[in-house]
C-alpha cells in the first residue's frame, strides 16, 4: 500500500515513475495542447517547478471540461421540463448545469492556487535578497 501511494506521490511531482502513465494516456490531445499552451504562457511570467506543472495539468483538463459542458448547456439549454404527478410542468436545472458551476469553482481554485505560488515564490527571493 505504501508503495502504491509514493508512486502517485511522486508521479504528481512531475517524477516518471515506472508503472506510471504517461500524459498521452490520461490527457486528450485537446488538453495536452492547451496543456503547452499555459506552460507557455506561465513561463514567460516566471520559472516553474513541478508543483506549477501539475497545476497547469490540471487546469487544462478543467478547461477542456469546461469547454465541453458550456457546449452542452448552450445546445441543450440549463434546464429541462419535468411533469410532476398532478400533471404540472415544471422545470428543472440539468446536472450538467452543476458540474459546469463545479468546473468554474475548481477553475477559480486552481488560478488561485497557481498565482498564490508564484506570490510565495517572489517574497521567498526578498527574503533571501535580505
Amino acid at each position: 500500500k505504501k508503495k502504491k501511494n509514493a508512486n502517485i506521490a511522486s508521479y504528481s511531482k512531475g517524477v516518471k515513475v515506472k508503472g506510471a502513465p504517461p500524459e498521452s494516456e490520461w490527457m486528450t490531445d485537446q488538453q495536452l495542447q492547451r496543456f503547452e499552451e499555459l506552460k507557455a504562457e506561465w513561463t514567460e511570467i516566471r520559472a516553474l517547478d513541478a508543483g506549477d506543472i501539475s497545476i497547469l495539468r490540471m487546469m487544462a483538463c478543467v478547461e477542456s471540461e469546461l469547454t465541453k459542458l458550456q457546449r452542452f448547456i448552450n445546445t441543450h439549454s440549463p434546464t429541462y421540463t419535468v411533469r410532476g404527478k398532478s400533471g404540472d410542468t415544471y422545470s428543472r436545472a440539468r446536472p450538467e448545469y452543476q458540474q459546469l458551476q463545479d468546473a468554474r469553482t475548481r477553475l477559480c481554485v486552481l488560478i488561485d492556487k497557481i498565482t498564490q505560488r508564484g506570490s510565495d515564490i517572489d517574497h521567498a527571493d526578498d527574503f533571501i535578497a535580505l
